[in-house]
């Protein structure tokens, strides 16, 4: 039987070192999914649904494994909390993760040999969407947290409003990929 409910994802960074300053997260509430899974077309900061993330964290770090990971779990109408997956590998797009948590991507380049500015903090109340993966489409997912606020009618221009392709450096792609 398949469970039902809020789908919550952890996007974390684990640096090679291990130590719990070289780790860094932030929690993703999705909104809206194309169907049978795919593409995760609108999503924002969202708070921990309940996972002790530190105690997590700090097992993978100790088992040895360093690098991104993103695991998803579903809150259903009970809270319970299902775990889904865990994949080993950065999520998209990474315009939240900027956003939100840029301390990730620090970590990553600085494993990887790159000197970034100290760390600096996230929004709060950062978002994205793919609007041009969700406009033209009847079918796609909306998770509780979308259909409890706002009617489907509201959706379209929040859409356009948070489309990750309308800033300066892709704006020649909004609306057209």
């Amino acid at each position: 039987m398949p469970v039902e409910g809020q789908s919550h994802y952890l996007c974390a960074y684990v640096g090679r070192s291990g130590r719990a300053a070289d780790r860094a997260w932030f929690w993703q509430e999705n909104l809206l999914q194309q169907p049978g899974g795919k593409s995760i077309v609108w999503a924002r900061v969202g708070a921990n649904p309940g996972v002790a993330v530190e105690p997590l964290l700090a097992a993978l770090a100790a088992k040895g494994y360093h690098g991104p990971l993103m695991m998803e779990v579903l809150a259903d109408a009970h809270g319970r909390l299902h775990f889904i997956e865990i994949n080993p590998r950065f999520w998209g797009p990474l315009q939240l993760t900027l956003d939100a948590c840029p301390d990730v991507l620090r970590l990553f380049a600085a494993d990887h040999g790159h000197r970034l500015v100290p760390p600096t903090q996230g929004r709060a109340q950062a978002q994205y969407s793919w609007a041009q993966g969700a406009l033209h489409r009847t079918d796609c997912k909306a998770y509780p947290s979308l259909t409890a606020e706002l009617p489907p009618a509201a959706w379209p221009p929040e859409l356009i409003r948070h489309d990750v392709y309308a800033r300066p450096d892709t704006d020649a792609l909004h609306l057209n990929h």
